[in-house]
């Protein structure tokens, strides 16, 4: 196996919870078990102890003399047409990645592939912004992985027909096709319905590629597995992200009704104390009794994977469409975790049970009563439902993780390592 100097870009680390922190942990172990030299870049505002962890260096992101200059005058400007803040927002993203690049550059000294886990149009427009500063001989091999739709881009019901507005995607694509070489670029989304709109809007080689998430390893996970089930069964709804577009403001119903018609309980984790507290007040404005330990904040990696060893079901009452355009790591660390979901119906969370992994009960309508339905199904079933997904974790390792990516990548750039 040939080594191989890796710049990987995780522009968004900036603390010890979230999926840049953990595959920053994943890009570490990887390029230490295969002998790669690895320069990872954070933001410049990045915990301490998160960068001697990974080994990340913190260069990416506003420096106080940017926000001086770029922000300062919005404290005292009108309001802002909506239009013209996102380009602003495009412009400002743009900035932050060019002239992370061109710091990041200097100190990885030219490496063989620059490695993007997290792309947007806003990042592909900073990165050529970036590119076009260098010779054209000098320009490296790029991986760019889309992993979410733009904002704004809408997939209808039936998964077919996607709105929205493409032409940012669009321009940057257009920009990386004129400065680098096709055959130089590896550009993939986890999504194959979004690699091949990608595809479609930018007129790139934009391909379906495998989830590139870390996971413990599996002496770990044994590890942290309990020793046996709880009394009565515990249903966890986890991510503290994006709560409306996941549906948090169905819990409370989906709860009372849970627990009225069974002896289950909830773990729910929520962006903070202030969320937890209007939590437990809707609960209680319900009148609906339910069992539940609330969790404000992010929790720690290996009391996340306790967690979700330790739950009978992992509820994701998502409503948001945008499902149907990117993956899910919980479910990822469900089948991991050999635990059951309950999911929506037409996402990539059903596509990938519909091939076998996972187990649970899929809810089509995003309301309270369709998802409480399927929590009650669900638990009525658990033992079969828990004996489906035992043992799936070798292969499902095999085909979504950090290292089934970099296996991808590496083969359509022709790379041998």
């Amino acid at each position: 196996m040939s080594a191989l100097r890796l710049m990987v870009v995780h522009n968004q680390l900036v603390g010890p919870t979230g999926h840049a922190y953990t595959e920053s942990l994943g890009w570490r172990r990887l390029c230490d078990t295969r002998g790669h030299d690895l320069s990872l870049f954070a933001s410049r505002w990045a915990d301490p102890a998160v960068l001697a962890e990974t080994g990340a260096r913190p260069v990416f992101g506003l420096t106080e003399a940017d926000l001086g200059r770029f922000l300062a005058a919005d404290a005292i400007a009108a309001p802002t047409p909506a239009d013209v803040a996102r380009l602003q927002a495009f412009m400002l993203t743009s900035f932050e990645v060019a002239s992370g690049c061109r710091d990041a550059w200097g100190l990885a000294h030219e490496p063989d592939l620059v490695i993007f886990p997290w792309t947007n149009a806003a990042l592909l427009n900073g990165v050529a912004d970036w590119l076009v500063e260098l010779a054209p001989e000098q320009r490296p091999r790029l991986v760019f992985n889309v992993v979410q739709p733009e904002p704004g881009w809408v997939i209808d019901a039936a998964n077919v027909e996607v709105s929205g507005d493409f032409s940012w995607m669009r321009f940057a694509c257009r920009r990386l096709r004129a400065l680098v070489d096709p055959a130089r670029v590896a550009l993939t989304a986890v999504e194959p319905r979004l690699a091949r709109l990608v595809a479609k809007v930018g007129d790139v080689d934009c391909r379906p590629g495998p989830l590139h998430k870390f996971y413990p390893t599996p002496e770990a996970i044994e590890a942290l597995r309990p020793a046996g089930p709880a009394a009565a069964p515990i249903v966890s709804a986890l991510g503290a992200d994006r709560p409306r577009e996941k549906g948090w403001d169905l819990l409370p119903d989906v709860m009372g009704a849970v627990c009225a018609a069974t002896d289950a309980s909830f773990f729910v984790q929520v962006s903070s104390r202030e969320a937890g507290e209007a939590l437990s007040g809707h609960l209680h404005a319900a009148g609906r009794p339910a069992r539940v330990t609330i969790q404000p904040g992010a929790l720690p990696t290996e009391d996340y994977f306790r967690r979700v060893l330790a739950s009978d079901l992992i509820l994701m009452p998502y409503i948001d469409r945008a499902y149907a355009l990117m993956p899910s790591g919980i479910f990822a660390d469900a089948v991991v975790c050999g635990t059951p979901v309950a999911a929506p119906a037409r996402t990539w969370i059903s596509d990938r049970m519909a091939e076998g992994w996972g187990a649970g009960e899929l809810f089509d309508a995003p309301a309270a009563g369709p998802v409480a339905d399927a929590v009650i199904r669900a638990l009525s079933r658990r033992d079969e439902l828990r004996a489906t997904v035992a043992g799936q974790a070798p292969a499902w390792r095999r085909a979504h993780s950090l290292e089934a990516y970099v296996d991808t990548v590496f083969a359509r750039l022709g790379v041998i390592a």
